[in-house]
């Protein structure tokens, strides 16, 4: 049985439960930025505006984004950053986000970073495609910047919980 830590549940501030003696009972937990404080996300995208959208909500939530513009930078910052997730546009010249993907997960000391792909392409060869290098979600564009965060922060939190 896996445990989970409730401070780092996203959950109001507190919780009232009135018991059925009249007793008032309240639980105060932490708030979801707790959890995702601190956490370092990697945005690889060879559009500049695209990134800067995504990091400002990123950041906004309590992540500690990094940038990388194309495959190669975020291959080196991958092995640097160490982050908890990463987002990889499938489409950018030089090296693609499959071939990130393919490298990601053949080297052992970045293989467990899940990586979301992010791409243009809705078909379901291309998402199938991803799954099966080892992406662990897919978004097409366009994309609501706020869908971005709740999946790393879904991506998180399942992380966490399997470590605990």
């Amino acid at each position: 049985m896996s445990r989970v830590n409730l401070t780092h549940m996203e959950m109001p501030a507190a919780r009232g439960m009135t018991m059925p003696d009249g007793a008032i009972i309240i639980m105060t937990v932490k708030t979801g930025s707790a959890m995702q404080s601190g956490f370092k996300i990697l945005v690889i995208d060879d559009d500049e505006s695209i990134v800067d959208i995504i990091e400002g909500f990123l950041a906004a939530h309590h992540f500690r984004p990094s940038r990388a513009l194309d495959g190669k930078e975020g291959l080196r910052l991958a092995r640097d950053v160490k982050p908890a997730v990463i987002i990889l546009d499938r489409q950018m010249p030089g090296l693609d986000g499959h071939d990130v993907l393919r490298e990601l997960k053949a080297d052992p000391a970045l293989a467990q970073i899940p990586v979301i792909m992010l791409t243009a392409e809705n078909r379901r060869v291309e998402i199938e495609e991803s799954i099966k290098l080892g992406a662990a979600d897919y978004v097409v564009k366009p994309f609501e910047p706020e869908e971005i965060v709740e999946r790393v922060k879904k991506i998180v939190f399942r992380h966490a919980a399997k470590k605990s």
